[in-house]
């Protein structure tokens, strides 16, 4: 959607190379879906880019407005120390009842922790899950 509200069509998410000066959240992006989980028909990946019905779950749901109903049981939040994303996890963190915990993953963007497996804090998850999975 435009800035007006209306529906914007694309045939590609990403352009075929960035430009030198593209943002690093693109770049971050760009990386994931042009590169390394490409797949022509993945709806992020770039030839199969979102519909215009894809995201509107979103648009009328404050994703934090029943953040202290739904924290009552164990949360845990990974986020990484250069991921743009990572206000969100420090929000909920901070907004969340009891048990929680964050773990925050040094030199990880935001793409880096859906599969760079030595970045993914796969011991700290274990971990997580049997203590309060028992």
């Amino acid at each position: 959607m435009d800035a007006d509200g209306n529906i914007q069509t694309f045939s590609t998410m990403f352009p075929d190379t960035l430009p030198d000066d593209a943002d690093p959240i693109i770049r971050d992006f760009y990386g994931y879906y042009v590169g390394r989980a490409y797949h022509p028909r993945a709806m992020n990946s770039n030839t199969s880019a979102w519909d215009a019905t894809a995201a509107y779950g979103f648009f009328n749901f404050k994703l934090m407005d029943n953040i202290k109903e739904l924290s009552l049981r164990p949360l845990l939040l990974i986020t990484g120390d250069k991921a743009h994303s990572k206000y969100f996890s420090d929000n909920v963190y901070r907004d969340a009842a009891e048990p929680k915990e964050l773990i925050v993953v040094k030199g990880a963007t935001h793409a880096d922790l859906y599969d760079q497996m030595d970045k993914i804090p796969f011991d700290k998850i274990d971990r997580f899950f049997r203590d309060n999975l028992k």
